[in-house]
C-alpha cells in the first residue's frame, strides 16, 4: 500500500519554535514526530511512503531520510507552492494506481489503521474517513454520518445546537485513485470544504470510521505537552528512543545513559531524561517533565508540566511551568515562564544534537 503523509504546514500555532524546523520535526519524547509517525504507519506493510513537504523541507530531507531505519522507502515530494490538503494530496499521489491512505503529519493516531484498511474495503467506498469524538467539535467541523456510516454533511465549527453530532475528521483518509480526479491540479485545493463535498453531491460513496481511539494534535503548545504527558502515562503508546535507559516503574521515570543528577536534586515523575542532562542540586524537575539530550538544570531551578529541547540551559532559581523551551535556549537565572513557547533568539554556533533515534 501507498502512503502519504501530510508534513508540509508551517506550524503557526507552535511559533516562533517551528522558525527552526518544521512541525512534523519537532520531538517527542526525544525523537522527529514523523519517525513515529513512520513506525505507525509501517503496520500496513507499506510499499512506498510518501512525505509531501513544503515548509523547511530541508530539514525533513536531512533529519528523516538518514536516520529512518528499515527497508521501506520513503519518498519526499515538493510543494513549490503551498497546496493545501487536497492540493498536495494531488501532487504527491501522481502515478497512484490502488486504494492509498492519506494521514495529517501533526495528528497522533491511536486508531488501528488495520481496522480502518479493512472497514474501506468492505463499505466499497471511493474515500474514508477516520473521525473521532470531541467534547466541542465548534473548534473543528463536525461531521454528521448516516445509520450506514456515510458521510451526510460537514458542519464547519458549527454553533452550539446546530448539530447533534460530535464527530470530526482525524485527518486519516483511506482513498481510491478516483478521489484524485476530484482535485483541481496546480493551485491550493482543501480537501475538506472542497472535494468531499462534491463527491458527495455527485453520489460517490464516502463513509466515516468513528473511533474512541487515542487523538491528538500535536500543532498547539497544550497539544503537544498533553501526548507527552498521555506517552508518559501509558494512554499512547510509542517507542522511546534507542539508548539505554533506566526505569523506576513504580514513579514512572525514565533515565537516558550519562544523565548526572546531584545529590539533593529532586526528581518526580512522570518524567523521561534525555541522555547527557545535568540536574544539579537543589533542582526539581517533575511532575510530567521531559528534558532533551544535554540539557542542563541549575541549582534551584524548577521544571514541570513542560518540555525542554535538547541543548536548553535553565537558569538557577526559575520556574519553568507548562512551557516549550526550544533547542539551545538560555534561560536566565530566577526566570518565572508558565504558558510559554521560548526559543532563543540567538542560537548557538556548536549546536548540540537536533534529537535522537
Amino acid at each position: 500500500m501507498n502512503i502519504i503523509l501530510l508534513a508540509g504546514g508551517k506550524g503557526t500555532r507552535l511559533h516562533p519554535l517551528t522558525q527552526d524546523i518544521p512541525k512534523p520535526m519537532v520531538p517527542v519524547v526525544n525523537r522527529p514526530w514523523l519517525h513515529h509517525l513512520v513506525e505507525i504507519v509501517s503496520v500496513l506493510s507499506a510499499s512506498n511512503i510518501r512525505c509531501a513537504v513544503h515548509y523547511r523541507w530541508e530539514i525533513i530531507r536531512d533529519v528523516l531520510l538518514s536516520r529512518v531505519k528499515g527497508g521501506v522507502p520513503i519518498e519526499l515530494v515538493l510543494e513549490r507552492e503551498a497546496l493545501g490538503t487536497g492540493g498536495a494530496i494531488k501532487n504527491a499521489a501522481q502515478g497512484i494506481d490502488e486504494t492509498f491512505l492519506v494521514l495529517n503529519a501533526d495528528i497522533v493516531p491511536g486508531i488501528d489503521l488495520r481496522d480502518l484498511l479493512r472497514f474501506h474495503r468492505d463499505s466499497g467506498a471511493v474515500c474514508t474517513i477516520a473521525l473521532t469524538r470531541v467534547e466541542d467539535p465548534s473548534a473543528y467541523g463536525a461531521v454528521e454520518l448516516s445509520k450506514q456510516a456515510q458521510v451526510l454533511r460537514f458542519i464547519e465549527k458549527p454553533a452550539p445546537g446546530k448539530t447533534s453530532s460530535n464527530l470530526v475528521n482525524a485527518g486519516i483518509y483511506i482513498m481510491e485513485p478516483k478521489v484524485l480526479d476530484y482535485i483541481p491540479a496546480g493551485r491550493a485545493v482543501s480537501i475538506e470544504r472542497e472535494v468531499f463535498p462534491k463527491l458527495i453531491s455527485d453520489g460517490l460513496k464516502v463513509c466515516g470510521f468513528a473511533s474512541d481511539a487515542y487523538w491528538n494534535d500535536i500543532g498547539t503548545r497544550s497539544g503537544y505537552l498533553r501526548t507527552h504527558w498521555d506517552i508518559l502515562n501509558g494512554r499512547m503508546a510509542l517507542r522511546f528512543p534507542d539508548s539505554s535507559y533506566m526505569r523506576d516503574p513504580g514513579q514512572n521515570i525514565w533515565v537516558a545513559h550519562g544523565v548526572h543528577v546531584e545529590p539533593g536534586a529532586r526528581l518526580v515523575g512522570p518524567i523521561f531524561i534525555g541522555e547527557g542532562c545535568m540536574i544539579r542540586s537543589g533542582a526539581t524537575v517533575g511532575p510530567r517533565a521531559v528534558l532533551g539530550p544535554h540539557v542542563k538544570v541549575n541549582t534551584g531551578a524548577v521544571i514541570r508540566d513542560s518540555v525542554i529541547w535538547s541543548g536548553a540551559h535553565i537558569g538557577a532559581n526559575s520556574l519553568i511551568e507548562e512551557c516549550v523551551v526550544g533547542f539551545n535556549t538560555i534561560i536566565e537565572d530566577s526566570r518565572t515562564a508558565r504558558a510559554e513557547l521560548i526559543r532563543s533568539h540567538k542560537l548557538w554556533e556548536n549546536s548540540t544534537t537536533l534529537v535522537t533515534v
